[in-house]
């Protein structure tokens, strides 16, 4: 075990570093590469390695957050001050963690995956398939993550050769690499999670959820067909993690007074936990029309925001861990709002809002003298009205889970929710109209240094 813990330490310095040196060596074969099923394991089991590093930056770039031109002066990070304007440099020569980190949980599954294949007369039973499709999963929402901000957004008339992220599928640093289209990506995404679903055991526990059961497996299923604005496969997986595990949590039982009120510790709806790692400002700040249109009644209001010191409104709902860093994990709110959704897209807007309402009615607060919802059921005088009335929700439910991005790049491919995003500070207006090349962020200066692949067009 010394000398795995050696090999990790090892591994995090070289994915870590920008340094060439450390990118042209081969691993020193002295380090010991796990070589038992527990440890290839126990590899996956590092919470601080597999379950934080979840993108960062696109919630910065989002309409959901506002800075006044001071407290964006303040940040002390120059990657958040230029993703806040949706810069064309965003890194400006610097490495990017979101990059970094990405391809640091990519290579650790590679890892164990590897060495699952390479295991001499062991027999494939549950605790084989168990670890592989632990595996698979990390590295599909991870490659999920990075084309989400590096890649183009889908476009099924285009995915066959619009450029995606680099597919590391293996955990040789040496080996040539390109960047792959957008369409070989999701099919690596899909083929990987196909493969965990038919692998993992039916039981699941979802008491520590930073590994993945069958209901997280559906549940990313559904998100990654969701951008692909293949609606039907996105219901039909939504549908299916809910039948597996479909509780809410009533945000009347949460003390909204703690710190992180929603924090996994005491949040039954987290399907897989995900983290943001914190470059040193989580002090999410709201935009100020988006906050003024919870309701009065609306439990999120008082749960998901505090009040800063300079008058500000801040987040503070995460439902990741106790560290408040905002988390991008899977859960079954989202998975309401996408089967939702997808109902009211083909046109059944009955069921639709019967999603809707019964995922607020969690959301609101009771009478203290009758003990009864305050909550009213919404009603849709078309599917296209409940469409309109779950989008809207949908960015107020699910605000700084690292999904308004993803969501403003699919529906800018649709006329009726096509936005223009608008920044103005100390006089300067910064804008970014839909369907903008700025959508895909710059890959860092390092990589294409390294291997050549080609930049992004901003």
């Amino acid at each position: 075990m010394k000398k795995y813990s050696i090999f990790i330490i090892f591994i995090s310095t070289f994915y870590l570093s920008s340094c060439k040196k450390y990118l042209d060596k081969v691993p020193d074969s002295r380090l010991t590469i796990p070589t038992e099923i527990n440890d290839l394991q126990y590899l996956l089991n590092f919470v601080s390695f597999m379950n934080v590093g979840a993108p960062e930056l696109p919630d910065y770039s989002t309409d959901n957050v506002l800075y006044s031109f001071t407290s964006w002066q303040g940040f002390v990070v120059n990657q958040l001050r230029n993703s806040y304007i949706c810069s064309k440099d965003i890194f400006q020569g610097e490495t990017s963690i979101d990059w970094n980190y990405g391809y640091r949980t990519i290579y650790y599954s590679n890892v164990v995956l590897d060495g699952l294949s390479n295991l001499k007369n062991l027999p494939k039973d549950q605790q084989y398939n168990t670890t592989k499709a632990h595996a698979l999963f990390f590295r599909a929402l991870t490659f999920f993550n990075l084309q989400d901000q590096f890649g183009q957004p889908y476009d099924q008339n285009t995915s066959d050769h619009d450029l995606s992220i680099v597919l590391r599928l293996t955990p040789d640093l040496t080996a040539k690499v390109q960047r792959s289209t957008v369409k070989e990506t999701y099919d690596q995404i899909i083929k990987d999670l196909n493969t965990a679903l038919i692998l993992l055991p039916n039981d699941f526990n979802l008491k520590i959820p930073t590994l993945p059961g069958k209901p997280a497996v559906y549940a990313l299923l559904a998100r990654v067909y969701l951008t692909m604005q293949n609606y039907e496969q996105a219901g039909s997986n939504a549908d299916s993690s809910l039948k597996l595990y479909s509780t809410l949590c009533d945000y009347n039982t949460i003390n909204a007074s703690q710190t992180y009120p929603l924090s996994r510790k005491q949040n039954v709806e987290v399907l897989f936990e995900n983290n943001q790692r914190s470059s040193g400002n989580i002090n999410l700040s709201i935009d100020t029309a988006l906050y003024n249109s919870y309701d009065k009644n609306d439990l999120r209001k008082i749960m998901f925001f505090r009040t800063g010191t300079n008058g500000s409104v801040l987040y503070q709902g995460s439902y990741g861990n106790l560290s408040g860093n905002p988390s991008n994990g899977l859960t079954t709110d989202e998975m309401y709002l996408i089967r939702a959704e997808t109902r009211a897209r083909s046109g059944d807007q009955s069921s639709a809002m019967d999603d809707l309402n019964a995922l607020l009615v969690k959301r609101w607060a009771i009478d203290k003298v009758t003990g009864l919802t305050l909550y009213k059921n919404r009603t849709s005088s078309s599917a296209e009205d409940a469409l309109k009335q779950i989008l809207v929700e949908r960015r107020k439910e699910l605000i700084y889970r690292g999904l308004r991005w993803s969501d403003l790049r699919r529906l800018n491919k649709d006329p009726r929710f096509a936005k223009t995003l608008t920044r103005s500070l100390n006089g300067q207006i910064y804008t970014l109209p839909p369907n903008n090349s700025r959508y895909a962020f710059p890959i860092p200066i390092q990589e294409i240094q390294l291997t050549g692949i080609p930049q992004n067009n901003r």
